[in-house]
């Protein structure tokens, strides 16, 4: 096996506010309060820097999770969420159209290795819902994200 040797490449620039006072220098900030002419602070950052990762990831199959998200649209031709119910095609119109994210039942991060996945492990659910599956470790199922949303929702007013 090969082993490759990376030598990081940093550019230098140095940051100024609209002050002229040294934010930053190289890579290292000087101040993360930026101060406007009018003294009133700012809260800012700085990002966007290029890293380069280099890690091990598990594949998805894109075309596996078309075609399951096409299946659904036979069932359920707004894809509203198994979850909630939500539809982004209802609230959004053309644009939400076609949109749903689909949950793996196995998560993928527990496979020790390659592993025969079905249409049955696949739950469409809305963006907000996805979020809250992967809240926590292991992952809510989606009959515990019913009862958080029914549970909460009968205690708003």
């Amino acid at each position: 096996m090969e082993i490759l040797e990376f030598i990081p490449v940093e550019s230098v620039l140095d940051i100024y506010d609209i002050n002229g006072n040294l934010v930053k220098q190289g890579d290292e900030v000087v101040t993360s309060i930026i101060l406007h002419n009018d003294s009133t602070e700012s809260l800012s950052t700085f990002e966007g820097k290029k890293k380069l990762f280099l890690h091990f990831r598990k594949e998805r199959d894109v075309v596996f999770m078309k075609k399951c998200k096409d299946l659904y649209a036979k069932k359920d031709p707004l894809l509203s969420c198994e979850a909630c119910g939500f539809s982004f095609q209802k609230a959004y119109g053309d644009i939400g159209k076609s949109f749903i994210e689909g949950h793996h039942t196995k998560p993928i991060s527990g496979l020790t290795r390659e592993t025969k996945i079905s249409i049955d492990d696949i739950k469409m659910v809305c963006s907000n819902c996805h979020s809250m599956i992967h809240s926590k470790y292991p992952c809510y199922t989606i009959e515990e994200i019913k009862k958080l949303i029914t549970e909460n929702l009968s205690n708003v007013r």
